[in-house]
């Protein structure tokens, strides 16, 4: 059973040797390793764009913005010649969608005057639940519905959501700017950015990230 594994492209060589030894472990042939960036650019076929379309430059520049539920990842690339490059890579390994439901769990305890570490397993998780669908909701309002024991009803305005989420934004301008300082590019330089990961459909984290550019 042949594969190709996709990898953080931060991995180093005996990093990537584990990969393919675990994939030999579970029966499986990697027959190559690919960088996460360039899967994602595979993913959405900037591979397969007209290279004759004369309204698109023959090198194009892309940050493939990759945040899922508990790591951060960015990532500019350059397209050119059919082949992905991989100009710059930092991260946050420690930041990712959970935390911004964890912020939406400790506004919730706020609003209801719970005592975050008193609560019991069940309860906590139930919040934690509810605060992670209202998440998904990608409205400007968040309306998070919670059952028994509290059998509350919590609306989070735009405004008040900015203040919850600030911090947690606020750590994921420092890893963009970096990769771009690491790529040696400008701004203006990039042609478009790629959204990886649930978390990246979050309205405030899209706008964060458009607006550098």
């Amino acid at each position: 059973r042949d594969v190709v594994i996709s990898v953080p492209a931060y991995f180093n060589d005996q990093q990537r040797k584990l990969v393919r030894y675990s994939a030999e472990l579970a029966g499986l042939n990697a027959v190559r390793l690919i960088n996460e960036p360039t899967a994602a650019c595979l993913a959405y076929s900037l591979h397969e764009m007209d290279p004759n379309n004369i309204s698109l430059p023959d090198d194009r520049r892309y940050m493939v913005f990759d945040l899922g539920g508990g790591t951060f990842d960015v990532t500019i690339v350059e397209f050119s010649d059919n082949f992905i490059e991989v100009r710059a890579s930092t991260g946050n390994n420690r930041l990712g969608g959970e935390d911004f439901t964890d912020d939406l769990v400790n506004a919730v305890c706020n609003k209801l005057q719970l005592v975050r570490e008193q609560l019991s397993p069940s309860e906590l998780a139930k919040i934690s639940c509810a605060c992670e669908q209202g998440k998904c909701q990608r409205s400007d309002v968040i309306k998070i519905q919670l059952s028994e024991p509290f059998n509350q009803s919590l609306v989070f305005e735009q405004k008040e959501l900015d203040g919850i989420w600030q911090k947690t934004l606020s750590q994921i301008s420092l890893p963009l700017r970096q990769a771009l300082r690491d790529s040696r590019m400008a701004l203006s330089e990039l042609d478009d950015i790629i959204f990886v990961g649930g978390a990246t459909r979050l309205r405030d984290i899209q706008q964060m990230a458009t607006r550098l550019l």
